[in-house]
């Protein structure tokens, strides 16, 4: 029991650190849930002869958060192509902006400007 309040310390001490690392395993399992649900999605897009595009926005207070499937994987460029910034334009990415992990398989963990 003695244990308990400096355990209680050092997690206050660092919260900045817990609150971080939380949501980023609560986002990784979150995409792993719904992980199956997304490739009958993309499998489901159009292949009009380019890379395909989608996100799935899972909302969020002040930033967005979700995932983008990128077929060309620019998204993970310093710099994007013109018509990847035409592709996306119309969706939270191209008008807010995005930092993203990736998630292996074109898929990546993204938290958007608004």
């Amino acid at each position: 029991m003695s244990v308990l309040p400096l355990a209680t310390l050092i997690a206050i001490a660092n919260a900045g650190t817990v609150w971080s690392l939380a949501m980023d395993i609560g986002e990784r399992l979150h995409f792993q849930v719904m992980r199956r649900s997304y490739l009958v999605d993309v499998a489901n897009l159009p292949s009009a002869g380019e890379p395909r595009f989608a996100m799935w926005n899972w909302g969020g207070f002040g930033t967005g958060h979700g995932v983008v499937y990128d077929e060309s994987d620019e998204i993970a460029l310093s710099e994007q192509s013109p018509a990847w910034k035409e592709r996306v334009a119309n969706t939270e990415v191209g008008m807010c902006g995005a930092s993203g992990t990736p998630l292996g398989e074109h898929f990546y963990l993204v938290g958007t400007g608004c």
